[in-house]
């Protein structure tokens, strides 16, 4: 339903400075041309633009979607803003703490969830590793829930209630109904036990410097996704996750770890 608040939202990709062959994830009210140098220059012609854990990049950029664009729908700015403030460097929906709620996948997801469908962030590279550890819109689904209720209200009432899990259904559309099921019942368990060990250690990596907290997620991340290729075998892992099993898997930026440690947590985005 098309209403005052009904604007395009866009999706869009660039390369990880840190992680070449993964990519960053943003949202905007835009698409260029024209391109804003400056978030300023966003600001000063009453765009929006959502760094979901990033630096402000003034374009996308991509070898496979045209200006690095990865999608576009109508959302609901006032659901949007309400779950994640546009133009604040800062701003974090329920993803708090980037790296153990989620990543830039995650919490662009949330800011795309007044969509159609809604839309995802599903065509980065990277996604389905991110996706399959955090979720689509987080690990803290109790926070999500919340926030989505709270922001979204009457507005979305014809929104599903509780939206599809991206990455079961991508092993569905990728490996058939008739896979192995002990198969995809470790490959998800894996998912819990992540976010089980992260829960852990959660206090633990917090004391520790942005950088080797980092640095520790990542290997976590390298040792669930060395256990993935163990069950899936060399040829599906690839088509699953789209990287091949001796690809870097680090998706946490020591940069925006450091930064998720100034935003607090006690107000949406």
């Amino acid at each position: 339903m098309v209403t005052e608040n009904t604007v395009i939202l866009y999706a869009w990709v660039h390369p990880l400075k840190f992680a070449p062959s993964l990519d960053h994830t943003w949202v905007t009210t835009y698409a260029p041309p024209p391109v804003y140098q400056t978030i300023q220059e966003v600001e000063q012609a009453n765009g929006e633009y959502w760094y979901c854990w990033g630096v402000y990049h003034p374009q996308g950029v991509s070898q496979v979607y045209p200006d690095g664009a990865i999608g576009n729908a109508n959302g609901d700015l006032a659901v949007s803003s309400c779950i994640c403030k546009p133009n604040d460097p800062n701003a974090h929906g329920s993803i708090f703490v980037y790296g153990i709620d989620g990543v830039c996948h995650q919490l662009a997801n949330q800011v795309l969830y007044s969509t159609n469908g809604p839309l995802t962030v599903k065509l980065a590279r990277g996604y389905w590793l991110s996706s399959h550890l955090y979720g689509t819109y987080g690990s803290n689904q109790s926070d999500w829930n919340k926030l989505r209720s709270s922001c979204a209200g009457v507005r979305m009432s014809g929104q599903a209630s509780d939206p599809p899990d991206d990455f079961i259904a991508h092993l569905t559309d990728v490996l058939g109904t008739d896979y192995d099921p002990d198969k995809l019942t470790q490959l998800i368990a894996l998912r819990e036990a992540f976010q089980g060990q992260l829960a852990r250690i959660q206090t633990e990596l917090q004391t520790q410097s942005h950088e080797v907290m980092a640095e520790n997620i990542n290997k976590m991340i390298a040792e669930h996704m060395a256990r993935a290729a163990e069950i899936l075998g060399p040829a599906d892992f690839e088509r699953v996750y789209e990287i091949a099993v001796d690809e870097p898997s680090s998706l946490v930026d020591p940069e925006m770890v450091l930064r998720s440690r100034g935003a607090g947590s006690s107000e949406n985005g």
